[in-house]
């Protein structure tokens, strides 16, 4: 694989455990950062809070290791631009492929197609004495999903789009790059927060969220604030901000 540009450099690898925990073990013994690492498979794929993230073959997995990014306060803005960067390569190759299908983001890190999740993104840091590495990883459904999933799952062979992991980095690292400008190591988030909203599943919805070691809400979906967290209105027209939680969308 190699992408559009030089100013990331990039490893391939056959199989690890996780792209993630790869780039933070090499983060700890000083690479500097700017490094993509994609793998063929990983035995220890990790998804959102702990849980695991099914890697099958076929399908992309790829971190880019990022060294100080921003000021530590800013380091949420990244999920963001990552989602963005991974909508934006799935409906270009959607594009491609006269495949018809909407490209939409479930807050925080999923990519939906017809609104089904093909995507998915998870963000983990290393801090070392006063600097900070970050692993994005990213998993894209390129020929095979998981069945067994809490939320309905896609791929994009299956939505009638023709194409492969390496054509899927190719265009992954060219977008991540371009956010990444936009973003401008955090100074730039409002256009990011802006941009994200423009491709946001259930914007003024009612949608369900569960919240790790509490009951499920169900609200009015008003959109996210300038930290990034999610803004719920429910039925009585209080609103608050959700730090964490899964999102169900109404079934369509």
């Amino acid at each position: 694989m190699s992408s559009r540009n030089q100013r990331f450099r990039h490893i391939s690898l056959e199989n690890c455990d996780s792209t993630n925990t790869y780039c933070l073990d090499i983060a700890k013994n000083g690479e500097s950062g700017n490094l993509w690492v994609t793998a063929k498979t990983q035995s220890a794929g990790k998804g959102s809070r702990g849980r695991s993230w099914e890697s099958l073959f076929g399908n992309l997995h790829a971190s880019l290791l990022l060294h100080n990014p921003c000021k530590k306060e800013h380091l949420a803005g990244l999920t963001f631009v990552a989602a963005l960067a991974a909508r934006d390569t799935i409906y270009r190759v959607a594009q491609q492929s006269s495949a018809q299908g909407k490209v939409m983001l479930k807050w925080p890190n999923d990519v939906l197609f017809n609104g089904r999740k093909c995507g998915g993104i998870l963000l983990e840091s290393l801090v070392l004495s006063s600097s900070i590495s970050v692993a994005v990883g990213f998993g894209i459904n390129c020929t095979d999903h998981p069945s067994d999933t809490s939320y309905r799952a896609t791929n994009l062979r299956a939505e009638n789009i023709d194409c492969d992991a390496e054509t899927v980095f190719v265009e992954l690292a060219y977008s991540m790059e371009r956010y990444l400008d936009i973003w401008s190591a955090g100074k730039g988030f409002s256009l990011i927060r802006k941009k994200w909203l423009d491709h946001a599943a259930g914007i003024n919805e009612q949608i369900t969220i569960r919240i790790p070691g509490k009951d499920t809400a169900t609200g009015l979906f008003s959109g996210i604030d300038e930290s990034g967290l999610l803004v719920l209105e429910d039925h009585k027209g209080i609103v608050q901000t959700i730090s964490v939680a899964d999102v169900f969308l109404l079934e369509t």
